[in-house]
């Protein structure tokens, strides 16, 4: 369309006197579909960056891990800084936690005995140990002043695992 055409088109009749609106939830939505459209190489490429300027970045980070973690965010990922935000705890084991929620839901009793069923491998036993430890009883020597992580070191856990088993 050419300057002169816009000009004999345009009207007064739909311009307001309020000022314009800015939908972020609709932007965001957009840039979403946009990202939908991108190769899952190009997606990656883009958190990365995102995420070596926020600080998140570590070089240590697998590529095929770290493509693996882009894919199973799918669509969560609106923006490429999301994924610095979303899903933090899949490069890091030092994230915050509801201790109140772990106190309640793994720590009651009988908790950790359906964890180690599930695994099949004897883990509730260890778990179990860790039970008592955690909720503040006696472990073994010199272990009870120790703290969560450590005796999940000790124990050879992860810590992410432990907080965020499903049981299913």
């Amino acid at each position: 369309m050419s300057r002169k055409q816009m000009v004999e088109l345009f009207t007064l009749d739909r311009v307001r006197s309020a000022p314009s609106q800015l939908d972020m939830t609709k932007l965001l939505w957009m840039n979403g579909e946009h990202l939908k459209k991108k190769s899952p190489e190009a997606i990656a490429a883009g958190c990365k960056a995102a995420m070596q300027q926020q600080g998140l970045w570590n070089d240590d980070i697998d590529p095929a891990y770290f493509a693996a973690v882009v894919a199973c965010m799918g669509e969560r990922v609106r923006l490429y800084s999301d994924l610095g935000d979303q899903a933090a705890f899949f490069f890091n084991e030092e994230f915050p936690y509801d201790e109140k929620s772990v106190r309640k839901r793994l720590l009651k009793e009988g908790a950790l005995d359906i964890v180690g069923e599930e695994q099949g491998n004897g883990d509730g036993v260890r778990l179990c140990r860790l039970d008592g430890r955690l909720a503040g009883g006696e472990g073994e020597e010199g272990e009870d002043e120790k703290s969560e992580q450590e005796i999940l070191v000790h124990l050879g856990l992860a810590f992410g695992c432990f907080i965020y088993f499903s049981g299913s």
